[in-house]
């Protein structure tokens, strides 16, 4: 899988979750 496929699924759950997420937002899988 992709890191930009990774960062979608990763947006989509915390949007999901209720969160409002921007690209910019710089959402690291390192911190997973």
């Amino acid at each position: 899988m992709s890191r930009s496929a990774l960062v979608g699924n990763v947006t989509a759950m915390l949007e999901d979750a209720g969160f409002t997420v921007s690209d910019r937002c710089a959402i690291r899988p390192k911190s997973f």
